[in-house]
């Protein structure tokens, strides 16, 4: 999938899903590993618990500065990551 992001120029990556403390955490510390500016709105993931999540967002956050700012925050006017506004 990296070569394919590549080739197209993306540099932002936004993240939802379940298994938020898997699937979705492991996706983004990819995405870090890889320079991608992350999003991951806390309110489009879940977790097996309510504490997994939180901790998977903790970390995203904290750990591979990705923003968990809600969808509801978020405006896309274009498609480039200079076009994302995180309203939180």
């Amino acid at each position: 999938m990296h070569l394919l992001l590549e080739h197209l120029k993306v540099e932002t990556v936004i993240m939802t899903g379940v298994a938020g403390n898997m699937c979705v955490h492991f996706t983004a510390n990819d995405a870090y590993m890889r320079d991608y500016k992350i999003y991951v709105p806390e309110n489009c993931t879940a977790s097996n618990t309510t504490p997994a999540n939180e901790e998977a967002l903790h970390l995203i956050r904290d750990v591979l500065k990705g923003s968990i700012t809600p969808s509801s925050q978020l405006s896309f006017k274009g498609d480039t990551s200079n076009d994302i506004i995180d309203q939180g």
